[in-house]
């Protein structure tokens, strides 16, 4: 297996609209969520008079997930107005969530392993890259954001997730079009909980049970919907 390569920073790196995204991840967002004086003021920003919904008035925790499930979370609304919403296809990166917890995983502050089935007919297979397809590794970070924002509204936290950044993400090989199952695993590392939540975590992917990719201090943060 080839390493492919080590990226410290995210800046220019193409990332699509969905659950995690807002705008491109640049050093200023990065340093924005790091710990610090005036970090938290500037995720927890928001109108005085803005109420927040409670997402346990809405939904019930569970377990697992299915498919239908995550496309109710695209919809909007399945933990609350202006909760944490997953993207619609063909941004949905996640097929189903296996487990979830709020106290397991390897620093035991809560995990989520999720899979997505790959068929050579995916759309990101014909244009990344012609005569030689793979899984854009974009797609794997963004995968594991969109995860860590769907965490915090299933375990209580308002508000709609937006990713702030990423400390250090390694490659170390690739999702082709003959891989049967991607399955993600990410563990939280730190959550931070107030008015609005940051979460931060640890995360990769695996290629058939062989790990591809390595994502370390994701950052999301949870901001006040303006809808």
């Amino acid at each position: 297996m080839a390493l492919v390569g080590t990226i410290r920073t995210l800046t220019g790196l193409p990332q699509p609209q969905g659950l995690a995204l807002s705008a491109p991840v640049t050093i200023t967002d990065i340093k924005r969520c790091q710990p610090g004086k005036g970090s938290r003021r500037r995720l927890n920003r928001m109108p005085k008079e803005f109420v927040l919904s409670n997402p346990r008035d809405y939904h019930t925790p569970q377990s697992s997930y299915t498919r239908e499930d995550l496309l109710k979370s695209s919809e909007g609304g399945y933990f609350g107005p202006g909760n944490a919403q997953l993207p619609a296809p063909p941004m949905l990166m996640i097929d189903r969530i296996t487990e979830i917890s709020l106290d397991g995983g390897a620093f035991g502050k809560g995990h989520v392993v999720g899979e997505l089935d790959i068929t050579p007919g995916l759309w990101f297979f014909g244009c990344n890259f012609k005569g030689d397809p793979v899984m854009p590794g974009s797609l794997g970070l963004d995968a594991m954001w969109q995860i860590i924002g769907y965490w915090l509204g299933w375990s209580g936290s308002p508000g709609k997730g937006r990713a702030v950044g990423v400390g250090e993400v390694t490659l170390q090989g690739a999702v082709r079009p003959d891989v049967r199952r991607v399955r993600y695993e990410v563990n939280m590392r730190q959550v931070r909980r107030g008015r609005l939540a940051v979460g931060i975590a640890d995360g990769s992917v695996f290629a058939d049970g062989i790990r591809v990719f390595f994502a370390r201090d994701m950052r999301v943060g949870m901001i006040a919907s303006a809808a």
